[in-house]
């Protein structure tokens, strides 16, 4: 896993790169979440966040040791990192192509902004305790 900062007219692009279809862990989320919160500490004016390949980000990576061993507490961390992003002071951009699903959608959605392709973005089963009626939400925010 890795996540690349750069910066180019006081715009930091976070971007991170988990093959093969960019799920997340504590970890990634967290990294994003320092970067955003460093950016702006720093002067950025706006945040893009972004990955590499051919998805934007297919949910939590459920089978990472952490969620198995710690179920709520992993699920816990994700969402205090995912509310740090929503709290930044500067306008966060998700830069969207492919699947957008579950924990991913809701990362695009704790942008300001998204920019999206119009291959996927759903909401995870109702089951893996996300929030299913999001899914009505979703045309709300394509195309913006």
């Amino acid at each position: 896993m890795t996540v690349n900062l750069t910066i180019d007219d006081h715009v930091e692009v976070i971007e991170w790169n988990r093959p093969p279809a960019n799920h997340f862990d504590r970890e990634l989320l967290v990294s994003i979440a320092d970067a955003g919160g460093r950016a702006q500490d720093e002067g950025a004016r706006a945040v893009v966040l972004a990955s590499v390949g051919k998805h934007f980000c297919a949910d939590v990576d459920f089978a990472a040791g952490q969620i198995r061993a710690d179920p709520h507490g992993a699920i816990s961390a994700l969402y205090e990192a995912g509310k740090r992003i929503f709290a930044l002071e500067i306008p966060v951009v998700a830069a969207v192509q492919g699947a957008a699903v579950g924990g991913g959608l809701g990362l695009a959605c704790a942008a300001d902004f998204r920019v999206a392709t119009a291959r996927l973005m759903q909401t995870a089963d109702a089951a893996a305790g996300i929030e299913a009626s999001l899914a009505r939400e979703t045309p709300r925010f394509e195309g913006r």
